[in-house]
C-alpha cells in the first residue's frame, strides 16, 4: 500500500501498523531523507521509498507532544539533551558556584 502524504516538517502521522504516532522533524531533498520522531523522544530517519510504503493518518500534534520535542531540539543545538528548564537550572547552579569560588579567592 502506497501512501499520498507528501512529507512536511512539523506534520504529525500516526502509523497504522505499529499504533505510533510521530512528527516530521527534518528533510534532506538532496539525500531522500525523512527524519521523523516518535512521540515517546526516539528518531528514525526513513528513505522516500520506505515512506510511501507506510500505512499512515495525517493527526494533529498530540495535548502534550513537547517535552521530547524539547529533547531533540536541546541536542539538535548541541544542548546536550537538556531540557531548556533543565539548562536553565544547570546555568543557575554553576552561576552560584562561580560566585562562591570568587567570595572565597577574596577572603584568603
Amino acid at each position: 500500500m502506497y501512501n499520498q502524504y507528501e512529507p512536511s516538517i512539523g506534520n504529525w502521522y500516526h502509523r497504522l501498523d505499529t499504533g505510533t504516532q510521530f512528527q516530521i522533524v527534518a528533510l534532506d531533498d538532496d539525500e531522500g531523507l525523512i527524519e521523523i520522531q516518535y512521540f515517546e523522544g526516539d528518531v528514525e530517519e526513513l528513505d522516500r521509498e520506505i515512506w510511501q510504503e507506510l500505512e499512515l493518518e495525517p493527526m494533529g500534534a498530540p495535548e502534550d507532544w513537547s517535552g521530547p520535542m524539547d529533547r531533540y531540539e536541546a541536542q539538535e543545538y548541541g544542548g546536550g539533551g537538556e531540557t531548556p528548564e533543565e539548562s536553565a537550572a544547570a546555568t543557575s547552579i554553576n552561576e552560584d558556584a562561580a560566585e562562591r569560588q570568587g567570595d572565597s579567592d577574596r577572603g584568603q
